[in-house]
């Protein structure tokens, strides 16, 4: 689910979507939570999944998860293309060894197989997730729902993870999250009516 604050001119630049689009509403949590093998394969390296505020650290049927809201977006009326921008992170952490990762930027674009979470890493925004877009329901009335969605580590993300914590067990198109959202939009024309920052014309 944005450049350093995720500006609108960011996803407007990158044609992720067009003018006529329906502003997400803001404010929405989701979460994602670790799968076993994940949560396994941490506890065995000695590896801690924590937050970056204001993503807080939830738990959900057994499951350590990290719940985000969303900040800003837009779904294209036509069902085209979607993104959406949310504040905050996640920490994997061995001892003093850390990999942070924030400002997640998510989008999807008619015609693509995986939808794609973009994050800032050590100042710099890679592809941090991607997950099976034939999974995620766009709909004019219902906004983004997505239910159990799995949420692949990016190869990119990977090695940023290794090159902050050695020998870390996480490899690219690991399993390390299940994703639940719920999104609703806004009527065309209206804007958020929460503190978040509205994205005009992309995502």
């Amino acid at each position: 689910m944005s450049p350093q604050a995720a500006p609108s001119s960011a996803l407007s630049s990158a044609g992720l979507l067009p003018a006529a689009s329906l502003p997400l509403r803001t404010g929405t949590p989701f979460t994602f939570c670790l799968t076993d093998a994940g949560a396994k394969a941490l506890a065995g390296a000695g590896m801690e999944l924590e937050a970056v505020a204001p993503v807080t650290i939830v738990t959900v049927a057994g499951h350590r998860c990290v719940q985000w809201t969303i900040d800003g977006g837009r779904l294209e009326s036509d069902l085209s293309a979607v993104g959406a921008t949310s504040e905050g992170g996640f920490v994997l952490r061995r001892g003093s060894q850390r990999a942070e990762f924030t400002q997640m930027l998510s989008s999807i674009r008619l015609g693509d197989n995986v939808s794609h979470g973009r994050m800032l890493h050590a100042g710099q925004r890679i592809e941090t997730f991607t997950s099976p877009a034939s999974q995620i329901k766009l709909s004019a009335t219902d906004g983004i729902v997505a239910d159990d969605l799995p949420v692949y580590l990016a190869p990119a993300a990977a090695q940023a993870i290794t090159g902050d914590i050695p020998a870390s067990p996480l490899t690219g198109g690991q399993q390390l999250f299940t994703a639940n959202a719920h999104i609703g939009v806004l009527p065309a024309g209206l804007a958020p009516q929460t503190g978040g920052k509205e994205v005009k014309k992309a995502m």
